[in-house]
């Protein structure tokens, strides 16, 4: 099952601090049970055994929201019919701007005792 079922993976990043938007075609989806996103901050890193991001047999893209603003982030992509997965999809890198958490210490206020 190593056909390339991927055909082209591209990563955008996205304005207003909603972070970088995958979208990808599929070559062929028949049979597809299950598509994992691989990340990594190094090129050709990714590790899909540990997949960032299970997706559905259909989906066509993935906006990832967690991350750290400014950093390059790469991706590959795998499609799986149940545990065997094609080859990995092409490398796309973007840097995003994410959302920033909130620092829930400061709102801190002493209370007297």
């Amino acid at each position: 099952m190593k056909r390339l079922l991927v055909l082209l993976l591209l990563a955008l990043p996205l304005r207003a601090q909603n972070g970088i938007l995958l979208t990808w075609t599929l070559s062929d989806s028949s049979g597809i049970t299950r598509q994992v996103v691989c990340r990594s901050t190094v090129s050709g890193a990714e590790n899909c055994g540990a997949a960032y991001a299970t997706l559905s047999a259909t989906a066509t893209s993935y906006n990832d929201v967690v991350g750290i603003t400014g950093q390059p982030y790469f991706y590959v992509m795998e499609a799986c019919i149940l545990s065997l997965c094609s080859v990995k999809s092409n490398e796309a890198t973007a840097i995003g701007t994410f959302p920033v958490a909130p620092n829930p210490e400061t709102n801190l206020q002493a209370v007297p005792h």
